[in-house]
């Protein structure tokens, strides 16, 4: 992938690909341009009645899951 400024696009050029078909022996160049530019404003984190508690099933040996888990306020329940 190769970021370029200016040029055909100018300032809405993002980027340029390259793509090969094999089959066809072409390259095949592709470019992302920016349509649109607006304000956004991204929305809290979830209010803590707007939470939902499920239960999940991990496996003893799951070692790396149960951590980002109880990282994120998981509670372990024995069933």
């Amino acid at each position: 992938m190769l970021r370029l400024p200016g040029g055909r696009y100018g300032a809405a050029l993002l980027y340029v690909r390259y793509r090969y078909d094999e089959k066809r022996r072409v390259r095949l160049k592709t470019v992302e341009i920016v349509s649109e530019e607006k304000p956004w404003h991204p929305h809290a984190h979830f209010r803590e009645e707007e939470m939902v508690k499920v239960m999940v099933m991990v496996g003893y040996s799951e070692q790396a899951f149960r951590s980002i888990l109880k990282a994120a306020g998981g509670r372990w329940n024995a069933i």
